[in-house]
């Protein structure tokens, strides 16, 4: 009997074990750093969506499907999120997810203004963090980190804080930054 309650605690110590070691690889635990640079312009072609911003994955899907039919591949994704979910039900929070166009595709920009929405987001200077993409969990854990700590650096600085999120997946290199206007 000692046995078996030895094994189980030494399964269950190892489990713990693995489930810290993965959320720290994962930055659970870590403090992102927020600086401030440029950054900009980006040219994107997106869809609207209003709806819980989990569910949005499907509509940077169909943009990404429908900018290979006309020929564009890109390594970067772009949303913008203009609603804070915890003051707005998930049902009404509102988005643009989709790609940026860069390089030779911006000479498409004019024939797919026909047929899609398409934003020029001006260069500026932002608020950033840089977090990385490890797998599908990085596209939930980011958001819930990155944030608050907006918000924190906002308050010290004396920003507002009512600017939409940009998130810019950058799957080349794999990581996603945070964005978030400058306004004093």
């Amino acid at each position: 009997m000692r046995l078996i309650i030895k094994i189980a605690l030494g399964v269950i110590a190892a489990g713990i074990i693995g489930l810290i070691s993965f959320l720290f690889y994962m930055g659970v635990f870590s403090t992102p750093e927020v600086t401030e640079m440029e950054t900009g312009p980006y040219t994107i072609v997106y869809e609207e969506f209003i709806g819980d911003y989990k569910k949005s994955g499907q509509v940077f899907e169909r943009v990404g499907k429908a900018m290979e039919k006309e020929g564009i591949k890109t390594t970067r994704g772009f949303g913008i999120y203009f609603d804070d979910p915890k003051m707005v039900p998930a049902d009404k929070l509102r988005s643009h997810c989709g790609l940026v166009i860069e390089g030779d595709n911006l000479k498409m920009v004019p024939e797919l203004k026909k047929k899609y929405n398409i934003q020029v987001i001006d260069k500026s200077n932002r608020i950033v963090i840089e977090f990385p993409i490890k797998n599908m969990l990085s596209y939930v854990i980011g958001p819930m980190k990155c944030y608050p700590a907006f918000s924190e650096y906002s308050k010290e600085k004396g920003y507002k804080v009512d600017s939409p999120g940009y998130e810019l997946y950058d799957m080349q290199s794999k990581k996603i930054l945070f964005m978030m206007d400058i306004e004093k």
